[in-house]
């Protein structure tokens, strides 16, 4: 974990690529209550890292290597919150989004059970998009900064 905060973005992108591995790899032993344990904290490691004030070239838009790298951490939510879709699934693990920075976000056609907290985020990029995006409780996004398009089309 202590890979996330290097100075390198080369280190950092290991570390989220570790992370998705062994939450992965955790997730999928279901004999074992200690796995699910460890596969919760290399989640909340991701979590924490997308919480953290990105590295910016200007006032709405993040450097390139801290795109790329929340890029990847936001996909294996993606990837992994489309349960139908998932070899494992994150979608039992509750989330909490809020204060996160977020770049191009694309959570189309994930669910989620519980309510998903995206309160006081900022999305950055050319565009955020919940295309088809199920909220079986609420979806809160109260103080959150869109610097582009967003995309609810087809949401509940």
């Amino acid at each position: 974990m202590s890979k996330l905060a290097n100075e390198s973005a080369a280190e950092r992108m290991a570390g989220v690529n570790s992370l998705v591995a062994l939450a992965d790899d955790w997730g999928s032993d279901s004999d074992l209550q200690s796995h699910e344990y460890h596969q919760i904290t290399c989640v909340y490691a991701l979590l924490t890292y997308l919480k953290t004030k990105p590295t910016m070239k200007n006032a709405s838009s993040m450097t390139d290597d801290e795109a790329i790298i929340r890029d990847s951490i936001q996909k294996a939510f993606s990837d992994h919150l489309q349960v139908d879709k998932a070899a494992t699934s994150w979608d039992e693990i509750p989330l909490s989004f809020s204060g996160s920075y977020f770049y191009n976000f694309n959570l189309s056609d994930v669910s989620f059970k519980e309510t998903a907290l995206f309160d006081n985020c900022t999305f950055y990029g050319n565009e955020t998009s919940f295309n088809h995006t199920k909220f079986l409780q609420d979806g809160i996004f109260t103080g959150s900064t869109f610097y582009n398009n967003v995309d609810f089309t087809g949401s509940l």
